[in-house]
């Protein structure tokens, strides 16, 4: 997990805003600690997180053993662990003092709505302020139930969506999606956030848009008008600006499914998200083919039969699972 990642983590408990899993584990963990102010060392921070990462380990194999089934050990755990850390590192003058502030001190808890969609599943949102959000499968999102700051925020922490902002001159909405921040008045987006090729990838539909990432450390704060598209590259730190059919870029909103010079890990992924499938690449001859197509509302099968006129390839398919083969 990243600093900025863990930074989140600290600001939504801090703020009352992260999940009830989260939430729990870290108010376990500070229930068990004495409240002291000194800060810690290094090796302090070290044990902390080993002795966090241990109580894990034991209660999911102690889970495991009671239900005989096996239960994911995610390396997201041991971000949080770095987190906890991270917050007591600084002082735990933090522990003593949540244990101790009166209870009209505390700052109220804001209600946060989150929704994660499973792979093949898409929903449509209506927000506070009478916005509307397309969810693509296989994606979270996050945000007030109630907008009464002054500014409208949206946190898409993974996948695909697309915005239809209502305007409103005094309260910008922004959309927080990885590193980089959109901020609109009232306009039209589809934004993704593909972890598959480390990419954000922002299309403009209508009206205009101010796009950058914090300081502009890696993408100074860049206005795109209608039709046109930011994709900036997290792991080479790079970014471009394109003229695109914003069309294509919303056209799953309406069931369609849309492959645009796609590679076969970008069509894997893709197929994974809208149909809730596994799909397993065996390529070697055809690993740098690409495809350009176009299907409404279309079957698995009818895609892959279109495809294969396209390059040739193999495939079968048992149950949910695609293997493609030369």
């Amino acid at each position: 997990m990243t600093k900025q990642a863990i930074s989140d983590l600290l600001e939504r408990y801090l703020a009352g805003r992260c999940s009830r899993e989260e939430r729990e584990w870290i108010d376990q963990w500070f229930d068990q600690q004495e409240p002291v102010t000194t800060a810690l060392t290094e090796s302090d921070a070290d044990r902390l997180a080993e002795e966090i990462l241990a109580a894990i380990n034991e209660r999911t194999v102690a889970a495991e053993r009671r239900t005989g089934m096996r239960v994911g050990r995610k390396a997201w755990w041991r971000g949080v662990a770095a987190a906890i850390v991270l917050l007591a590192g600084a002082g735990y003058l933090l522990v003593s003092q949540r244990d101790s502030t009166p209870a009209q001190e505390q700052l109220p808890v804001r209600s946060v709505f989150t929704l994660h969609t499973e792979p093949g599943q898409r929903a449509r949102l209506t927000l506070p302020d009478s916005s509307v959000i397309w969810l693509n499968g296989r994606s979270a999102i996050r945000y007030d139930k109630v907008f009464d700051g002054a500014i409208r925020e949206v946190f898409l922490d993974s996948g695909e969506a697309f915005f239809e902002v209502q305007h409103d001159p005094t309260r910008p909405f922004v959309v927080h999606a990885g590193e980089v921040d959109t901020r609109v008045l009232g306009t039209s987006f589809n934004v993704e956030v593909a972890n598959h090729r480390n990419e954000y990838q922002l299309t403009v539909a209508t009206g205009k848009v101010s796009a950058g990432t914090a300081e502009e450390l890696h993408v100074p704060a860049t206005v795109l008008e209608a039709g046109q598209q930011l994709v900036y590259n997290r792991k080479a730190g790079s970014h471009e600006v394109r003229t695109v059919d914003p069309a294509d870029y919303s056209a799953w909103t309406r069931k369609v499914l849309v492959f645009h010079h796609a590679p076969w890990p970008e069509v894997a992924a893709r197929l994974s998200a809208w149909y809730g499938v596994d799909v397993q690449l065996q390529l070697r001859r055809g690993a740098q083919e690409t495809f350009t197509a176009r299907f409404e509302d279309p079957s698995l099968a009818a895609v892959l039969n279109a495809l294969q006129k396209i390059n040739k390839f193999h495939y079968t398919i048992n149950r949910k699972e695609v293997r493609i083969t030369d």
